[in-house]
């Protein structure tokens, strides 16, 4: 790891010395830049406990500007924690579909009936990671702006911001080490006289300006600090390996009757990160099978590491072709009720492709990103 570290750089060491006294100045000009800078968000605009944990739960894995409308539909469905705790799980999926990671929904409404259990709720994050579907970087962001606890947070932002003051090149095996390696520095360079706008002013400023390309470094007011960009380095750092992709492939089955106007949809169950939701289902193809199935289309999506390709067929003999449509997780649904059945993000928009395609008499066209 490249350790220089001229007398303005942000001190990688966390021994005592000159260069420690540039830590208020960072800290200074980070939340007065955050003042004047930062973007009118609603949980901001109108703070609140139970806006804050929705808005965290949304913003995990979710861009802000993708999140945002989610936001607003969920607060005025559910406008308090009450109506969240009391609404029944096929309510909050239907509300949460096309946000993706569904788990989160699930487990935020379980962390807000936690809260309504207790008699007073929990001020530090230790005691926030005690909560469904919180980990430590969420249970710092309530914590620390919810109730002033000096616990700072680490996130991509974080990482790429104190890795760029530092001049950090050496490579990270995983996020995860990254995040343990930084948390340290974050920690110290955490203002504990207003640990939530400072923890969101970091965050923002890695949002906003010290990209992970084309970071916008005239703008930056930590710029006077940054070894990256004294050695013009910025856009090497940090370097993180990523995990290699995993191409997967997955047939659904196609099951639309015209006469009837239904559609078979499969309701996932279990344990399932989709639980609670309908998907077009999947069907094993064997390379013999394949004669008996025309394909409609084909959508490639990617889940993290795991890039997707699915391949929705529809059985060329579809009169005589028959499935268990008895079975606990098959369901035939009147096309009619489709927009009231929770339906995960990208199959609704497939099934609307679909049903387009085939109520016009058009044939559907071959491969696509969803």
């Amino acid at each position: 790891m490249d350790r220089r570290s001229p007398s303005h750089a942000f001190p990688l060491e966390t021994t005592s010395g000159s260069s420690e006294s540039e830590v208020p100045e960072i800290r200074r000009n980070l939340l007065g830049w955050y003042s004047r800078s930062r973007r009118k968000l609603p949980w901001r605009e109108e703070p609140s406990l139970y806006g804050t944990i929705v808005s965290e739960f949304m913003l995990q894995q979710t861009q802000v500007k993708t999140m945002l409308p989610y936001y607003e539909r969920w607060m005025r469905q559910f406008p308090d924690p009450e109506s969240l705790a009391e609404s029944a799980e096929a309510e909050v999926m239907k509300l949460w579909q096309g946000l993706g990671y569904y788990s989160r929904a699930r487990n935020l409404q379980a962390a807000i009936r936690k809260l309504l259990s207790l008699p007073a709720p929990p001020r530090t994050a230790e005691e926030w990671e005690s909560f469904p579907g919180v980990g430590p970087y969420m249970a710092a962001a309530i914590a620390s702006i919810s109730f002033g606890d000096p616990t700072a947070v680490v996130d991509g932002n974080v990482i790429r911001v104190i890795s760029r003051l530092s001049g950090m090149k050496a490579p990270f095996s995983s996020n995860s080490q990254a995040v343990r390696f930084i948390r340290p520095f974050a920690s110290r360079l955490l203002d504990p006289s207003a640990p939530g706008d400072f923890n969101q002013a970091i965050m923002e400023l890695g949002a906003l300006v010290c990209t992970p390309r084309q970071a916008a470094c005239p703008k930056c007011p930590l710029q006077p600090n940054c070894l990256a960009f004294e050695t013009a380095e910025v856009e090497i750092i940090p370097s993180i390996q990523r995990a290699p992709t995993v191409d997967t492939k997955v047939f659904r089955l196609w099951l639309y009757d015209r006469t009837s106007d239904t559609l078979v949809l499969e309701l996932q169950q279990g344990k399932s990160r989709l639980s609670g939701l309908h998907e077009l289902p999947a069907i094993p193809i064997e390379p013999s099978d394949a004669p008996r199935f025309e394909s409609l289309m084909v959508r490639t999506r990617t889940i993290g590491n795991n890039r997707i390709k699915e391949h929705i067929v529809q059985p060329v003999d579809a009169f005589n072709f028959r499935t268990n449509e008895n079975h606990e997780t098959l369901h035939r649904i009147p096309v009619a009720d489709l927009e009231s059945v929770a339906i995960s993000g990208p199959h609704r928009k497939w099934i609307r492709e679909l049903l387009k395609i085939q109520t016009s008499g058009f044939r559907a066209s071959g491969e696509g990103s969803c």
